[in-house]
């Protein structure tokens, strides 16, 4: 009975509120009457997932990705708003986040809004988001730098011989190459015929897109990047562009467009677009309502975010943002699994995976959450290896044509540095009865029996691996084989294999999972949940004013990293860490 006063004093000063920002709003209008209302949309380099949580929310710096997605929305639904100026800058986002914004940005366009995309200098990633709009324009000195995708890879076999330093690694698959820069010179020919797939699959990704939004022709699209960079007028003639014009500028361009006559420098028309920031926008747009049910509550839609390296607990690395932590996750899946509240669970997974045994962890915990209630996870830029692992833990997997896919598979191994200590004059000796014990020494190799049963262990956890999927996913075991030994797809190919069930947004997702917990999508709360924890010396060493944007995905792994790694857990489920498609 304590609810409902507390819901009926609140309902109360919603109302309030409401009625006054109602009244601001218009005012704002009576004075802005007659002008096209344009917001500005910047689009950063990359954003967190969704919401920090603790003492991390007040020292909140930017967006997230969630509230940039929800601001999408709100835009295409404001009837006071008459079009949007998309700026990206420097986008950074792996390929599936940056689709998922360029929908919310058509849905915008179809929603009847005008949109013009500005860039000074728009790299491929930067000029796919522009494609969104109705018209793109560049700076008078901007140019397209719309190279072809490059996949590279790195080895170091040469250089560690050079150095006296020993890498031994198992690998089961010959797909599974992430630990070739490290044993090999060069690509082996399925590492290079793997790459060349997710090359080529994810080239025409980006040629259909241009093609189709341009209304251009596969060799006019080819000359896009053939001829790369492209100065403003050269991209003009060539229709990958619409125009030019300096940032200030834009709202003279668009009254201009609008009126179908040339730039007139010498008056100033700009005053007919009334050009507003988004923050600007959110503030000045009238509070919803807000109202709360006095008796029944909405039913809830979980969210939690598994971005980054999956590690064994309190493993941290200098440097990475994100890591998945099974002592951080576990407890907040086992709240939500026993939450009468919480009808579903949705996971958003970006993980290139990490420890075989923390993912082991994790995947029990979803498996927990979905015994009670329905899971469904949301794959966005990489599910490879132990992050589709926890994927599979879900009853529907979602990802995006765009998503890197797969990478079933194990790893395992270890540097060792003798030689190169013994160059500088460092002898080191050790007392111990059987010579397994070298897998933790940094200086001794491991001999060949110990790399016997190393390699015996590795194939026991990719067995499970596999049974872990084909029970999943319903594939036979020789069938799931071939489309396994760490081999990558993209979403599409994902989805003609059975690794996932359907190509799609985060949108999407949420809608499969209200469909899965017969609940009403519009009715129900979506509520994101953090598990990261910070700490208060965290906060004086200032982390906290970070965003935690950049994942650790986009990072190269290093040996010093990778070697830490093995010694908390000897067998991983890691997939490539660096597939961008700059």
């Amino acid at each position: 009975m304590l609810r409902l006063p507390i819901v009926l004093i609140l309902n109360v000063f919603n109302v309030v509120r409401f009625g006054l920002s109602r009244l601001g709003y218009l005012v704002a209008r009576i004075f802005s009457r007659g002008k096209k209302r344009y917001v500005r949309l910047e689009l950063g380099s990359d954003y967190a997932f969704g919401p920090a949580g603790g003492l991390r929310r007040w020292f909140k710096s930017e967006n997230t990705f969630l509230e940039f997605t929800e601001d999408i929305k709100a835009l295409a639904a404001d009837d006071d708003v008459d079009g949007v100026i998309l700026v990206p800058d420097n986008i950074a986002m792996g390929s599936a986040r940056t689709a998922e914004i360029r929908d919310g940005i058509d849905a915008i366009r179809e929603a009847g809004k005008h949109v013009v995309a500005h860039s000074e200098m728009a790299m491929t990633r930067d000029y796919l988001a522009c494609t969104a709009a109705d018209d793109i324009l560049l700076a008078p000195g901007g140019r397209l730098y719309t190279f072809g995708l490059r996949l590279e890879v790195w080895f170091l076999a040469e250089a560690f011989e050079h150095l006296g330093i020993s890498a031994q690694f198992i690998h089961i698959g010959e797909f599974k190459a992430d630990s070739d820069r490290f044993v090999e010179s060069s690509m082996t020919p399925a590492h290079r015929g793997m790459l060349e797939s997710v090359r080529a699959g994810a080239q025409k990704l980006v040629d259909d897109r241009v093609g189709q939004r341009r209304a251009l022709t596969s060799e006019q699209v080819r000359s896009l990047r053939a001829d790369a960079p492209l100065e403003p007028r050269g991209a003009v003639r060539r229709g990958f562009v619409d125009g030019e014009a300096f940032p200030g500028d834009v709202s003279r361009w668009i009254t201009d467009r609008e009126r179908h006559t040339h730039v007139d420098r010498s008056e100033d028309r700009s005053d007919d677009v009334r050009v507003v920031g988004l923050d600007d926008w959110r503030s000045s747009r009238p509070r919803e309502l807000g109202w709360k049910p006095l008796l029944r509550r909405r039913p809830r839609l979980a969210v939690v975010d598994l971005s980054g390296l999956i590690v064994m607990p309190g493993m941290t690395f200098p440097g990475a943002s994100v890591v998945i932590d099974p002592d951080e996750v576990i407890p907040v899946l086992r709240k939500i699994r026993d939450d009468r509240r919480v009808s579903g669970l949705l996971l958003h997974i970006n993980s290139g995976g990490g420890s075989a045994v923390a993912s082991d962890m994790i995947w029990k915990a979803i498996e927990d959450v979905r015994a009670r209630k329905p899971v469904v996870a949301y794959c966005s830029d990489v599910v490879g290896s132990g992050g589709y692992y926890l994927a599979v833990g879900a009853d529907r997997i979602v990802c995006r044509p765009e998503t890197i896919v797969g990478s079933i598979g194990v790893i395992t191994g270890k540097f060792s540095g003798g030689d190169a200590a013994r160059r500088h004059g460092v002898t080191t000796e050790a007392v111990y009865d059987e010579q397994s014990a070298a897998f933790t020494s940094m200086f001794e190799p491991l001999g060949e029996r110990v790399l016997q049963n190393v390699q015996r262990d590795t194939r026991w956890f990719y067995r499970r691996f596999l049974q872990r999927v084909g029970q999943a996913r319903d594939i036979p075991k020789r069938r799931l084989h071939r489309y396994a030994r760490g081999r990558v797809y993209l979403g599409d190919e994902g989805l003609h294999r059975g690794l996932v069930d359907a190509t799609s947004g985060l949108g999407g997702a949420l809608h499969a999972l209200a469909d899965l917990c017969d609940v009403d999508l519009d009715g129900a709360e979506v509520k994101f949940v953090p598990h990261r924890k910070q700490s208060l010396g965290d906060l004086f060493r200032g982390s906290l004013v970070s965003t935690g944007a950049v994942s650790f995905l986009d990072r190269v792994i290093e040996p010093v990293q990778l070697a830490a790694l093995l010694r908390r857990d000897p067998v991983l489920a890691l997939s490539p860490f660096r597939i961008r498609f700059d």
